[in-house]
């Protein structure tokens, strides 16, 4: 089992290996992964591109988003083996965190999780999304996909991205938040668009987030003119189950193909 430590509000969870009970992991010949660092608008990331040359211009693209503790390379699993010709690219958290791996929120001196009000945790929030939506406009121009991009994450990746389809849908086609929740105060703030599709994928059973706050998120949401669905897994927790897995990549796939 290949496990992928998460810190929410300074709980450790191990995240579930999406190939566990004896499925094999497939081997993807016709994937090109450039596994140097790289920097866009102030963000490392990972490049990865299946089924297509590395080279190649106007492939469909992905923006992925770790979540705490994790990084490019641990969570590339949960994201890669599409069949069709696709860019991937895996941005880096800009914090270090103490358990290892890197953080998309501040962790010293003062933690997103154990220290800031929660007045700080949204402006917090606002402002690296905003410093992610400078890199999806500029890596919208260095690729030139074939239509704008989707963005998915896990845990605080996947807050990101459900404010990125919030405050910035029209950056993107759409928006993956995996196990994550939002301040609903920047629900009332955003930009709505039934362009733009949020589709939301939770655990009955996650202790982290709840799913009545996911819930209650995703009415008011549809109530303030988004376009939102959520997904829910009997019996997951604060993790990425194989069947999660299987439902976001075809949704993608849906959406980019």
């Amino acid at each position: 089992m290949i496990t992928t430590r998460k810190v929410r509000r300074a709980v450790v969870l191990g995240i579930v290996a999406v190939f566990a009970a004896g499925l094999a992991v497939p081997v993807l010949s016709a994937q090109t992964a450039n596994n140097a660092k790289q920097n866009l608008a102030g963000w490392n990331y990972t490049e990865l591109v299946e089924n297509a040359p590395a080279t190649k211009k106007g492939l469909p693209l992905i923006i992925v988003l770790h979540s705490s503790g994790s990084s490019p390379a641990d969570f590339a699993q949960y994201i890669s083996g599409f069949t069709k010709p696709v860019r991937i690219l895996l941005l880096e958290g800009n914090y270090t965190n103490e358990k290892g791996g890197f953080s998309f929120f501040v962790r010293s001196p003062r933690s997103y999780y154990k220290d800031l009000t929660d007045d700080e945790r949204k402006e917090h929030l606002l402002t690296v999304a905003e410093n992610v939506s400078r890199f999806i406009t500029a890596a919208t121009k260095k690729y030139a996909p074939s239509k704008a991009p989707v963005i998915i994450g896990a845990s605080q990746g996947g807050d990101i991205s459900y404010v990125i389809a919030v405050k910035y849908g029209k950056l993107i086609s759409h928006s993956f938040p995996l196990l994550a929740t939002i301040d609903d105060r920047i629900i009332r703030g955003g930009c709505p668009t039934k362009v733009v599709g949020i589709d939301i994928f939770h655990g009955t059973a996650d202790p982290i987030v709840s799913l009545s706050d996911v819930m209650t998120h995703a009415s008011e949401a549809e109530t303030a003119g988004f376009r939102v669905k959520v997904h829910k897994y009997e019996g997951v927790k604060h993790d990425i189950s194989p069947e999660m897995k299987a439902d976001y990549q075809a949704l993608i796939a849906k959406v980019l193909f």
